[in-house]
């Protein structure tokens, strides 16, 4: 018996003992002294006969990969939202059969969880401060979450996952209660670390959220209401360059905030 990767052409099945015939099309026939190796033929015009037999048929449902859909997906549901979005026509816009959704995702409820929880962790691309970076200054640690926060980076005004969650935020789905846990939550309680340190030791928990909540407000309504705010008839316009002087206006509000609290909360000497 031949070793393989070896054939005897001269055999018209080509087939070897321990694996799968491959039979050749009726019109191919080899020369008698043809040898083929790996399922080839050394002979040119033989080659395209059985490349045809081992490659993946063009129309294969999952050939488009998972990023492509996710893209698509992203554009239609940002534009149309959940119910006004078809499957066909991701997967149209995808280059993929309709059969990858529920292959790659398990269907279009599963598919949209995951657009949404992409957008929001590629809406903080930067890794988001911490009180650990300032263990000494608390002020400093504020100011950095603050700037991180307000700075949306390049212009994205235009970004079919920003608008996704502009809509998402409009008009929730259920989808949005996983990310705010697993996406928002964490943000959430970095900011409350920070806060913690900032105010006195013994503070109760409605005020310590009343603070954190008043700070977070200041930057939403910078990243989430940006195109309100650019309508707003008032000269002169803001833009990116201007993220920096708006985070120092917040910083300098919530410190002063938590300065007044601080006072609030402690007690007037007797005399």
């Amino acid at each position: 018996m031949p070793s393989f990767p070896d054939y005897c052409a001269s055999d018209p099945s080509f087939c070897r003992k321990d694996v799968q015939p491959i039979i050749p099309p009726p019109e191919y026939r080899p020369e008698p002294n043809g040898c083929i190796r790996l399922g080839y033929p050394f002979e040119p015009e033989s080659n395209a006969c059985f490349r045809r037999a081992f490659e993946m048929p063009p129309s294969d449902p999952f050939m488009s990969s998972r990023d492509d859909i996710l893209n698509a997906a992203t554009r239609f549901f940002a534009d149309q939202g959940y119910d006004g979005t078809g499957v066909r026509e991701i997967c149209a816009a995808a280059n993929a059969n309709v059969a990858a959704i529920n292959y790659h995702f398990g269907g279009k409820a599963a598919l949209y969880h995951e657009v949404i929880k992409r957008a929001y962790e590629a809406s903080r691309a930067i890794a988001m401060p911490s009180l650990s970076d300032h263990p000494d200054a608390a002020e400093d640690a504020l100011a950095a979450w603050i700037s991180w926060y307000v700075d949306p980076g390049p212009d994205v005004g235009n970004d079919p996952a920003r608008r996704l969650l502009l809509k998402e935020a409009a008009n929730p789905t259920a989808e949005l209660n996983d990310v705010v846990r697993s996406v928002l939550h964490p943000v959430y309680r970095g900011l409350e670390e920070i806060v913690m340190v900032l105010l006195p030791a013994n503070v109760d928990p409605r005020t310590l959220k009343i603070q954190c909540l008043s700070i977070l407000g200041q930057c939403l309504i910078h990243r989430v209401c940006r195109e309100m705010i650019d309508r707003l008839p008032v000269s002169p316009p803001l833009g990116p360059e201007d993220a920096s002087a708006i985070s120092c206006v917040v910083t300098a509000n919530s410190l002063a905030a938590l300065s007044a609290a601080r006072r609030t909360s402690t007690p007037e000497p007797t005399p």
